[in-house]
């Protein structure tokens, strides 16, 4: 299994474990500009101290996280440039619309597609991890990460054939074998394949796509 993404602004290596973009706080929280009516398009949102590009947030998520209208998910289709503190229009993806009226006190977190501007997973983890590389990519470049099936990935630690495996939390793009077997405590990359020494490339069966 394989998914499409868009590398960020560094080169990535093969057979490493990826993950999203680190989530911006900046774009967390954000006022509602305006009233917003039920059904509508469109969301006016006061900016964070990071200005916007054009169509950054296509693909992503708008969250209305408290106050009026809270509790719904929201697809974006595009959005407008805005400054720093400026306005920044959402437009919201065909198909979607708003479903409870907001305010002017309500608050929503805008997020990039997972998929963009994708790094080497830090270790410990600090985004969403989403499939491993499956080649050298240049930066800003889009590119296929694997998210099931055999793949090769950098290996941190003593790995057991047949046994899960996780991401590192000291060796940036590695998998490493669990420290638990209690269920929910950790995210599980896949189960290892091929035994390979720590800092080498193993194979795992990778199940990181529900």
């Amino acid at each position: 299994c394989f998914r499409f993404a868009e590398n960020g602004g560094t080169a990535l290596v093969t057979a490493r474990l990826i993950q999203s973009e680190v989530p911006n706080a900046n774009w967390d929280t954000l006022a509602v500009e305006a009233a917003v009516a039920l059904n509508a398009k469109a969301v006016t949102l006061t900016n964070g101290t990071q200005a916007v590009v054009v169509n950054e947030f296509t693909g992503g998520y708008l969250n209305v996280e408290d106050d009026a209208g809270e509790g719904y998910l929201y697809l974006i289709g595009s959005n407008s440039v805005a400054a720093a503190s400026g306005i920044i229009t959402v437009n919201l993806a065909p198909g979607h619309s708003v479903q409870v009226a907001m305010t002017t006190s309500t608050k929503c977190g805008i997020w990039k597609n997972p998929f963009k501007d994708v790094i080497i997973h830090d270790s410990p983890a600090t985004a969403l991890l989403l499939g491993v590389s499956i080649g050298a990519i240049a930066a800003n470049a889009g590119c296929w990460l694997q998210t099931g099936g055999i793949a090769s990935c950098l290996v941190q630690g003593t790995v057991v054939i047949n046994e899960r495996v996780i991401d590192s939390a000291t060796d940036d793009g590695a998998v490493a074998p669990t420290a638990s077997t209690a269920a929910g405590e950790e995210y599980y990359v896949g189960i290892t394949h091929e035994v390979a020494a720590t800092t080498t490339e193993g194979t795992f069966k990778l199940m990181m796509e529900a």
